[in-house]
C-alpha cells in the first residue's frame, strides 16, 4: 500500500469509499450523522466513549501468553527496512523471522514511509527479534505537554480578547506589513483532535486526516488540548473568545492522542506523513516523551529539506538542560 494515499474533499461532498479500508482527508463538518459528544457548553472534561474511538495500540498491560504463568509486557519497536528493499518484501522478511508459536503475540502496526520502517508490537519474549537486532530500535511513548488550567481559562467566550502572546510574537505587525493573517497557509496540529463545533473556529477552515492509521474521529476532542492549540494558532477574529496568531489560516488535524491510550514515536511519524500529504506548510506539536530518537529527528529534517515543511514543537513545562 502507498501510505501517502490521500484525497481532499470539501465539507459538502459525499463520503467516498477508498480501497484497502483507507478513508480520505475530510474538510469541515463530517457527513457522519452521529451527534457530537461535545456538549454545547463546552464541558469537555469527559472521558471519551471508547466505542466511538479508533485506537492505535492493543495496550501496555502485562499479558499472560502461554498458560503456564509466563507474563510479558507489551513492547513497541521500530524495525527498519534495508536500503532499496520494497515495502512488501520488507514486511514479509520481518514476518518470516517470527517463529510460528509467537505469531499471535506479534503484530505489525504501520509502515512508516518517511523513515522506511515498520512499527511493531509484541507481548512475547523479545528474543524473537534477535535475527533483526541490527534493524530494531525502541519506539518510546509520547504524551501531550500542557498546563490544563490554561485550557479552562480560554473557554470563556463572552466578548473577544487578544492574548498577550499575539503581541509578544509581533503577529499584528506581520498582519499589517504583509496584509495577510495566515490566508492560504495550512497548519497541521498533531494532538488530541479538535472540537469542530467550537464557536471560535471557522468550520470552513478545518480539515483532518480520516484514515486508519491515526486515532479517529479527528473532529472530536474530549481533552480540549488540541482545540486549545488550534485556537492559539487560528481562532477567528469574530468578536468572541480569543484571536489566533494567524486567524486566516487553515487547521489540519492529525489526531495522535485520545483519553484512552498511550501513543508512541511511530504514531508521530505516521502523523507527520499525514500532515505532509494533507498539504501542511507548518506542523505544530505540543507533545514530548522521555527521550529523543534519531529517526524521528531525521524525519523532521527531511520534511524541511525535501518539502519545505517547518515543524514547531513545545519545549515542555518542566525538564532540565539536556537535549
Amino acid at each position: 500500500r502507498d501510505s501517502s494515499y490521500a484525497t481532499a474533499i470539501d465539507k459538502h461532498s459525499n463520503h467516498r469509499k477508498a480501497e484497502e479500508n483507507h478513508r480520505p482527508l475530510r474538510a469541515g463538518r463530517s457527513d457522519d450523522t452521529k451527534e457530537s459528544i461535545i456538549p454545547p457548553e463546552l464541558g469537555i472534561r469527559v472521558r471519551e466513549d471508547i466505542e466511538h474511538v479508533r485506537e492505535l495500540s492493543f495496550g501496555d498491560e502485562a499479558v499472560e501468553i502461554d498458560g503456564e504463568g509466563t507474563v510479558h509486557d507489551v513492547k513497541h519497536r521500530i524495525i527498519f527496512c534495508k536500503d532499496g528493499e520494497e515495502e512488501l518484501a520488507c514486511k514479509k522478511r520481518i514476518l518470516d523471522t517470527i517463529p510460528n508459536e509467537s505469531r499471535e503475540s506479534f503484530r505489525i502496526n504501520n509502515y512508516l514511509n518517511l523513515i522506511h520502517a515498520f512499527a511493531v508490537e509484541l507481548n512475547c519474549d523479545e528474543s524473537v527479534l534477535d535475527p533483526l537486532k541490527d534493524e530494531v530500535f525502541d519506539d518510546p511513548p509520547r504524551e501531550t505537554m500542557h498546563i490544563k488550567e490554561s485550557i479552562e481559562v480560554h473557554r470563556n467566550l463572552q466578548g473577544q480578547s487578544i492574548p498577550y502572546g499575539i503581541a509578544m510574537v509581533k503577529a499584528m505587525d506581520v498582519w499589517k506589513t504583509y496584509n495577510n493573517k495566515g490566508e492560504n497557509v495550512r497548519v497541521c496540529v498533531m494532538d488530541t483532535g479538535i472540537n469542530r463545533d467550537h464557536p471560535d473556529l471557522d468550520e470552513d477552515r478545518l480539515f483532518g486526516y480520516d484514515g486508519n492509521e491515526l486515532v479517529q474521529p479527528w473532529y472530536r476532542d474530549v481533552d480540549g488540548h488540541g482545540t486549545h492549540v488550534s485556537g492559539t494558532i487560528a481562532a477567528s477574529d469574530n468578536n468572541q473568545g480569543v484571536v489566533g496568531v494567524a486567524p486566516g489560516a487553515e487547521i489540519f488535524t492529525a489526531r495522535v492522542f485520545s483519553t484512552n491510550g498511550r501513543f508512541y514515536s511511530s504514531n508521530i511519524i505516521t502523523a507527520l506523513q499525514a500532515c505532509k500529504d494533507g498539504g501542511a506548510k507548518v506542523i505544530s506539536m505540543s507533545l514530548g516523551g522521555p527521550y529523543a530518537v534519531s529517526y524521528e529527528r531525521q524525519a523532521y529534517t527531511d520534511l524541511h529539506e525535501k518539502f519545505g515543511i517547518v515543524t514547531v514543537a513545545a519545549s515542555g513545562n518542566t525538564g532540565g538542560t539536556q537535549f
